[in-house]
This record gives structure tokens, C-alpha cells and sequence, in this order.
């Protein structure tokens, strides 16, 4: 019976044909002391083979049902590495059937380079999800390994995680990055290094025509790209199995996000760097080739020929040529692999690089920026602001972190996928733009009537010490309510706690509210005159109801139909932007008192 499984299964995945090209061991029967033969490539295109002797089985290691075999592994080449980074699909072998993918390593500093092997069975049963693993079984006598702890959860493990217990943890997965200016992996390899992966200098990879071959092969090198262009991010593993134009490898998850849409492309391993603490394979992406369509607990799995759907992000820099590397404008182009959670932060990287390759990732001043989004089925939109950092920040970093926080709010909608994302960015470097603080402010008179002008005066403090005051004249909204109210003064910043007491960004309820929230928000470049009145509230659904009386606040949060309520305390009344060219820090509070209108004759 379990024969027949293993052959559905590989028919299943690999060849969608009637009868399978690729024979298997059966996990039950794998015993301690079954010896097989390994596969990888540690330098240039050749695979070389090395020795694999079984210890036993460790039951529900990576899940329920989920079992992994221990084994030693031997040879010239694993004397040298040991288990390396990048070995994570290499395929063993026993007597002409696959046994399975290495993918597990005992932590740093080991004496023997002992492995996880994920079973054959699984990774195919996993990259079909047709068929699950069998249930767990005890583990029979002496199946088990001794003195070896087991690590659960492969997200962000790391060899050296866990040296007081030597844990099976998974094999990291280099991240080539190529095309990355000075700075770029020390800005943002933490980040990646949460995902569980180690971001190592490579070359850059490109797009191929669909009936260009792939050079796929077991044991061979495979990458699964995040970003590709003039920046490069791949994470490169080992393939275990092709056939035709189907493919499995890593023998654990990638990214975790089980159905995917991954870039699946060719590449090469230049050399192994060998290291007690951990050995490391650093190579090359190549061109995208194909789909990897599942990243399960197992492995990965794809087909060549096919092309995912892929976000562009074009960049063109503008600025002084003392700050740009080698002309004064430029079109950089990237495109991201689509993903509720990394697109943004990929997005934010791939800007990053762009604009730190261009002015250095330590460069200050200012930038002006135009960012276009384009959705299929919404108009585009355009968002334009201005940043700036003080002494020691970095514009670079600063522009693309606004733009990542953009793209984040964008991306987590939940009511539909972003399909045809475009992204657009001009932005335009100036070295003397700096942010002006508010430093005070008067309204005069300090009590006027609904319809009438007041005037605010507020006194601005340049970054080289200069003070200068701008005027506005307001003409205040005839139907105001006489009473109390705030005038708040200041940079967009400032006007956070307001937005969150009046309900003026509401919570979305489709992908337009989303996209009037984002063509809403305010500039950096903008001096805000807030008028703010104290008004309890409700915000029921996403839709804001100010000044409510207190019994029918009462109902409303009682409401027992599930949508999100939250108490207001304010309302804006008006508001008004006065242009400064430059950011704007800081701000201050003033009192307004609104008098009853005039009697009359």
C-alpha cells in the first residue's frame, strides 16, 4: 500500500503522466543504517556526490506527521563544508530511488556534519496538496537518534541560534544580492535575517524568453527571486528532483506561504565558503524561467515556462550633478515578487538601493517626490511629497521607508488583490533642503464671530537659525457653533492624534476608500491650520458620526452586529494648507473662542 501511494504521488507532481518517471523510498522503510549517496554543487556547474548513512527517524519533527531522517554525511567535500548554507534539496539517493532532500543541519560548531533529510514522499505529497502525510506512528525500537534536540519552527532559526543544544535547525538560504550600492546589505540585513534569510553579494539576474532552456538538474543550483533588474535578491537552494517541466527542492519552506507565485530562475554556485560556524555556498542568480507555485513545509515546487505576474517599480533620479553618481537623471527599473507581507518592504529596498546607488546612503538634505500607483480598475494616482533628515539621516533610506509605508497601507487592504500593480517614482534630490520648525504662533482676534477673518501669524526657525512669519487670513465657516475650539498649527506630522480623535481617516470598507484615504493624506511640505472642536462621537464601520448626543452614543456601542466601533472626542471643523516649500516640524495649540453671530436689525 504505501508503494502505491508514493507512485500516485510522484505521478501526481512531477509528470501529471500516466505512469511515474521517478521511484522513491518509502519512509517505512527507512532504517538506521540504510547508506545512499548525496548530490550537490559546491563550485561551478558539476555536482559532486558524497556518502549518507542513516541514524534513525525523528518522529513529527516539522509537524504533525511531519517526520525527518537523520543522517551522517561523508566525504572530501563535507569534511571541508560540513552541512552548508545553500545544500537546502540536495537529493540522496538509495540504490536508484530518492530517499529524500537534505535540509537540516546540527547547529554551529558540530563535529560531524550531521543532517535532516525531509522524505521524498512528503515533499511530493506537500507540492501536490492533493494528499497529505500519513499520521504519525510511534517510532519503532531504535529508530530514534540520541543526544539530539529538536528545534520547531524553521522561521528566522539560525545555526548559530541554539549552540548549548545543538538543534536540527533548517539550512539558511543564501540571499544573493547583486546590483546593492555601499551600505545597502548593513541597512537592511537584519530584516532579512528575520526572515530567516542570509543576504551574501552576488550578481544580478534578468528575465528570459519562455523557450529559452533551463538548466535545471538534481543537485543542481535553483533560485526563487524577490527582486529582479538593476537590483537582484534571490535565495538560492538546490533542486532534488526535475521532470520535464516540473520541479521540487529546498525540502523545507522558503517563504512559508504555501500556494505562491515565486520566480523561479537559474543559477550558479561561484564557490562554498567553508566556516566553523557555518559554511556557505555564494554564487548567481540567472534569468526567470519559471513558477514556483507551492513553499510548504516540505519544499518547493514549480514549472519552467511558466512566468509569474510581477510588480514594476521604475525610479527616475533627478538632483545636482555633485550628488549623483554619474549624470543628473536616470531611470532605474525593478520588478518585485508580489506578496501581502514582503512587497512593500522588497518596494522599499529596491527604492532604497536605487537612491542610495545614486547619492550614497549617507547623503542628507531633501528630496521631492511623485509617486504614481496604478490598479487595475482604479484611475492612477498620484502622491506627491517632500522629506528631509537633519545631520547624520539619510535621505535615501528616508524616501523609500515613506514610500514602503505607503505601498504597506496600499497592500493590506483585504478586499481584493492588487492586480497590475504599477509603481512610479520620480524624485528629485536637493542637497539644501532642509525642514522649518514652528516655533509660535497667535491667532488675532483671539474671539471672533462665524463669517468673520482672523489672521494667523506663525514664526518659522530655519535649520541655520533664521526666523521669518508667515500670515494666513482665514474666513471662518458662517455655520460655525459658538464656543470653544482649537487651532492647531503645525507640520502633518503633528495632526496624527487629531486624525485619530475625529475619525478623519476612516477604516476602509473597499479598495476606492482605500484609495481616497491615500490621495487624502496630507504633505510634509504643507503648514496645517486645524480648527478642532470637542464633539463626542462614534466611528461605526469606517464612517465617522460626530457630536452625537450621549444616549445615542450609548446605543451605538452597544451595536451587536460585528462592525468596528470607536469613541470620537473631536471634530474638525476646517482646514487650511499654506505651501512653505520645505518640511515642516513641530506645532502649537491655540485658542479660538467662536462668538454668537451679531442680532439682526
Amino acid at each position: 500500500m504505501p508503494g502505491l501511494l508514493v507512485t500516485w504521488l510522484c505521478g501526481a507532481l512531477l509528470a501529471a503522466a500516466p505512469a511515474p518517471r521517478l521511484s522513491v523510498v518509502p519512509l517505512d522503510q527507512v532504517r538506521p543504517g540504510l547508506r545512499g549517496q548525496g548530490l550537490t554543487v559546491f563550485a561551478g556547474s558539476e555536482s559532486v556526490s558524497f556518502d549518507v548513512e542513516v541514524l534513525g527517524v525523528l518522529r513529527d519533527f516539522a509537524g504533525p506527521g511531519l517526520d525527518i531522517i537523520v543522517a551522517r554525511l561523508s566525504g572530501d567535500a563535507v569534511t571541508l563544508h560540513g552541512v552548508a548554507s545553500g545544500m537546502s534539496g540536495s537529493p540522496v539517493w538509495v540504490d536508484g530511488r530518492l530517499l529524500g532532500a537534505v535540509s537540516y543541519r546540527l547547529g554551529a560548531f558540530a563535529k560531524e556534519p550531521i543532517a535532516g533529510i525531509t522524505p521524498a514522499e512528503f515533499m511530493l505529497a506537500a507540492a501536490s496538496d492533493r494528499v497529505r502525510p500519513r499520521a504519525s506512528a510511534p517510532a519503532a525500537a531504535g529508530a530514534g537518534t540520541e543526544g539530539v534536540s529538536v528545534a520547531g519552527g524553521w522561521r528566522g532559526s539560525s545555526p548559530a541560534g541554539d549552540l548549548a543544544g545543538l538543534s536540527l535547525v533548517p539550512i539558511e538560504t543564501p540571499l544573493v544580492v547583486g546590483g546593492a550600492p555601499p551600505g545597502f546589505l548593513e541597512r537592511y540585513a537584519d530584516r532579512l535575517r528575520g526572515r530567516g534569510l542570509t543576504p551574501v553579494r552576488g550578481a544580478s539576474a534578468g528575465r528570459a524568453p519562455v523557450d529559452r532552456p533551463a538548466s535545471f538538474f538534481a543537485g543542481g543550483p535553483m533560485a526563487g527571486v524577490l527582486i529582479s533588474g538593476d537590483l537582484t535578491i534571490a535565495a538560492i537552494g538546490t533542486v532534488t528532483a526535475v521532470d520535464g517541466d516540473r520541479i521540487i527542492g529546498f525540502g523545507h519552506p522558503f517563504l512559508g506561504r504555501g500556494a505562491s507565485e515565486l520566480p523561479l530562475a537559474t543559477a550558479e554556485v561561484v564557490t562554498t565558503i567553508p566556516s566553523l560556524l557555518g559554511s556557505s555556498k555564494i554564487g548567481n542568480a540567472g534569468p526567470i524561467v519559471g513558477t514556483l507555485t507551492d513553499d510548504r513545509s516540505a519544499g518547493v515546487a514549480g514549472r519552467i515556462g511558466l512566468l509569474p505576474h510581477l510588480v514594476p517599480v521604475e525610479v527616475t533620479v533627478a538632483g545636482p550633478a555633485a550628488m549623483l553618481a554619474r549624470d543628473r537623471r536616470r531611470q532605474i527599473r525593478f520588478e518585485v515578487f508580489r506578496d501581502p507581507d514582503l512587497t512593500p518592504l522588497l518596494c522599499e529596498m529596491a527604492i532604497g538601493s536605487a537612491l542610495g546607488g545614486r547619492v550614497g546612503f549617507d547623503a542628507g538634505g531633501g528630496a521631492r517626490l511623485r509617486l504614481t500607483l496604478g490598479v487595475a480598475g482604479q484611475r492612477p494616482l498620484l502622491i506627491e511629497d517632500t522629506v528631509a533628515v537633519s545631520e547624520g539621516g539619510s535621505i535615501a533610506a528616508t524616501s523609500a521607508a515613506l514610500i514602503g509605508a505607503l505601498l504597506q497601507e496600499l497592500w493590506k487592504n483585504p478586499f481584493c488583490p492588487l492586480d497590475g500593480l504599477r509603481v512610479d517614482l520620480e524624485i528629485d534630490f536637493d542637497p539644501a533642503l532642509r525642514a522649518t520648525t514652528v516655533i509660535g504662533a497667535r491667532v488675532t482676534p483671539p474671539a471672533a464671530r462665524p463669517g468673520s477673518r482672523v489672521t494667523v501669524a506663525v514664526e518659522l526657525l530655519d535649520h541655520r537659525g533664521k526666523r521669518r512669519i508667515v500670515e494666513q487670513r482665514l474666513l471662518l465657516p458662517a455655520t460655525l457653533e459658538p464656543g470653544e475650539t482649537k487651532l492647531h498649527v503645525g507640520g502633518c506630522a503633528e495632526l496624527a492624534p487629531v486624525d485619530k480623535n475625529s475619525g478623519r481617516l476612516f477604516t476602509p470598507t473597499s479598495l476606492a476608500d482605500v484609495w481616497r484615504n491615500l490621495a487624502a493624506r496630507r504633505r510634509g511640505d504643507r503648514l496645517y491650520l486645524t480648527l478642532v472642536r470637542a464633539a463626542p462621537g462614534m466611528q461605526v464601520a469606517g464612517r465617522s458620526l460626530p457630536a452625537l448626543p450621549p444616549s445615542l452614543q450609548g446605543i451605538l456601542a452597544r451595536g451587536s452586529d460585528g462592525s468596528e466601533r470607536r469613541r470620537l472626542s473631536q471634530l474638525a471643523l476646517f482646514e487650511h494648507a499654506i505651501d512653505t516649500g520645505a518640511p515642516v516640524d513641530k506645532g502649537v495649540v491655540l485658542d479660538l473662542d467662536i462668538l454668537p453671530p451679531e442680532s439682526e436689525p
